[in-house]
């Protein structure tokens, strides 16, 4: 196999005969800043705990966390326990607020704690499930 700067040298002649500027690229890696103290780093390396959780712990999935796991949160009441368990399925957090469920001072309190990640999975329609009664082609 011919080294690289054979490589690069025929790359060069092939772009000059067809009138192309030659491009060097390049790239760079820059550093990621070190995750806020007092977080853990996920699985992604990432700070996943938010300053109402200890470290070490897990967003809460709206979709799945008990009353137990909202309780935690610090200032959460019966009620908004109450109410955000009966509103679910959740596709995004925000939707406590435009539902109704929180104030925006509750949310700003609580948004970096919680997560949605999909609703627990539905049936698929019978049509794509493999049931159902298929089309006849037209002749």
């Amino acid at each position: 196999m011919p080294g690289r700067g054979v490589i690069a040298a025929g790359l060069a002649l092939l772009l000059a005969g067809c009138g192309q500027p030659a491009y060097q690229v390049f790239a760079v890696r820059v550093a990621s800043a070190p995750p806020p103290a007092g977080t853990a780093p996920d699985r992604r390396g990432r700070g996943s705990a938010g300053p109402g959780l200890a470290a070490g712990e897990e967003k809460l999935d709206l979709n799945r966390v008990t009353a137990a796991g909202l309780r935690r949160l610090p200032g959460m009441s019966a009620a908004v326990i109450a109410a955000i368990l009966a509103g679910r399925p959740y596709t995004a957090k925000r939707q406590l607020l435009r539902r109704g469920v929180l104030t925006a001072e509750q949310y700003a309190n609580w948004k970096d704690e919680l997560v949605v990640h999909s609703a627990t999975a539905r049936a698929a329609p019978a049509r794509f499930a493999g049931g159902g009664q298929r089309r006849r082609r037209r002749r």
